[in-house]
């Protein structure tokens, strides 16, 4: 059986009385929430559930753990893939505030492993700006608009 959600719109005005967007909901690692569009009407929009960021965030890390032996040029190969992966599910028109955080963070982990590999040569932030340039991130784009 399916079950019928109730996600009326809400009336009023959200900036006058009304703190929260009232019925919002989680499903397929999305959050469903009522906003305004630029036309002043009201739409439901979506932004990454907050479980399932911290879920792939920690992912991310134990990866950057367990595979931080591997020779650079392979790591960042395999952690390109994992973010337009990333990129590609959570990627809708409106979301790209999440992703963006994302790929941030992801590159925040993947330096703390990378310091993490030898006492003698540190990561610091110059070797790893000069890394990045190297090796570059995707850029976050919109996939798909929903």
């Amino acid at each position: 059986k399916t079950r019928m959600i109730n996600f009326i719109p809400p009336r009023g005005n959200p900036k006058k009385g009304m703190d929260e967007y009232p019925g919002s909901f989680d499903l397929l690692g999305s959050t469903h929430f009522w906003g305004r569009s630029r036309t002043g009407g009201w739409v439901v929009k979506r932004k990454t559930a907050k479980g399932r960021f911290a879920r792939a965030l920690k992912s991310i890390d134990q990866w950057c753990r367990t595979n931080r032996c591997l020779p650079v040029c392979d790591q960042h190969r395999i952690l390109v893939f994992k973010l337009r992966g990333h990129a590609q599910y959570y990627g809708i028109r409106g979301n790209s505030k999440a992703v963006s955080r994302f790929y941030h963070e992801a590159r925040e982990i993947w330096r703390k492993w990378l310091n993490r590999r030898s006492q003698k040569s540190r990561m610091t932030w110059e070797r790893f700006t000069r890394l990045r340039n190297r090796y570059p991130f995707p850029t976050c784009t919109v996939m798909h608009s929903g």
